[in-house]
C-alpha cells in the first residue's frame, strides 16, 4: 500500500486548514488533539490524518504522535 504524506510550511497553515474546510473551527479553537485533547494551536499543530474517515488532529507532544502510529490507524490521503 502507499502512503502519502505531506508537509506543510507554518506560513501555509491557514490556507492547508481553508483547504480541508476546518480553517473557522481552528481559529475558534474547536479541534483538539486526538491523543490529549489540547486545544490545536498554531505553535502546538504536528499532524492530520483520517481515522475511519474522520479529520483527526495531533499535537506536537512526542507521545501524542506515538499513539497515533500505534493500534492500527489507518492514514487515507487528504485533500488539497
Amino acid at each position: 500500500m502507499k502512503e502519502v504524506f505531506k508537509a506543510v510550511h507554518v506560513a501555509e497553515l491557514p490556507d492547508f486548514l481553508a483547504r480541508i474546510g476546518v480553517a473557522e473551527d481552528f481559529k475558534a479553537g474547536k479541534l483538539r488533539c486526538f491523543a490529549c485533547e489540547r486545544p490545536m494551536t498554531t505553535e502546538n499543530f504536528r499532524a492530520v490524518t483520517r481515522v475511519a474517515g474522520k479529520l483527526v488532529f495531533f499535537c506536537s507532544d512526542e507521545s501524542c504522535l506515538q499513539r497515533g502510529t500505534q493500534g492500527g490507524m489507518t492514514n487515507e490521503r487528504l485533500p488539497g
